[in-house]
């Protein structure tokens, strides 16, 4: 087996303290995905926070996320970046589309058709918010990754989630 480790900037080690940052590893170890590799450890000392992950041959994690990022947000729009102005990115884009109840705009014609009433459509709804809740521009406002599982498990957004976070709101990450 080999592993991959992964030191945190030291910025981080003042951001959790050893408990949170202990908390957060642990949510992170509990999610599964075909796009992630799995975490097999974590450490955290007092003036380090380290992550273990299997090794990804054949590239970094970080390349793979920002690519995979780009793509997956061009196929669920449909919408190339060049599409959106200055003013208007696609978070805050996005965000409009929800205050519209426009759902269907979110998608690429042909690429998903969802049933309003449906759970299928419920739980792509629910992704999409939970991501605009990722996109607050104070890191502080962002969920955690145990409010995220904890969301995204239980199908709906928790009640730790301050108002002021509120994914409909059309403020936009720098």
């Amino acid at each position: 087996m080999v592993l991959s480790i992964r030191r945190l900037p030291a910025s981080s080690v003042g951001f959790l303290n050893e408990e949170g940052f202990h908390k957060e590893a642990e949510a992170l170890g509990k999610v599964k995905h075909r796009n992630l590799t799995v975490l097999r450890g974590y450490y955290a000392g007092p003036d380090v926070r380290l992550l273990v992950y299997d090794y990804m041959p054949n590239g970094n994690l970080a390349t793979l996320l920002q690519e995979a990022s780009h793509q997956d947000g061009h196929i669920l729009t449909g919408r190339k970046p060049v599409m959106f102005t200055e003013e208007e990115d696609i978070v805050k884009w996005v965000k409009k589309q929800l205050q519209r109840g426009q759902i269907t705009e979110l998608l690429e014609p042909g690429l998903l058709e969802l049933d309003p009433e449906s759970s299928e459509s419920e739980e792509f709804l629910l992704g999409v918010k939970v991501g605009l809740l990722c996109t607050a521009p104070d890191p502080l406002d962002r969920p955690s990754m145990a409010d995220i599982v904890f969301m995204l498990e239980g199908c709906r957004v928790g009640p730790d989630i301050p108002s002021s976070a509120d994914p409909t709101a059309l403020h936009s990450p720098a």
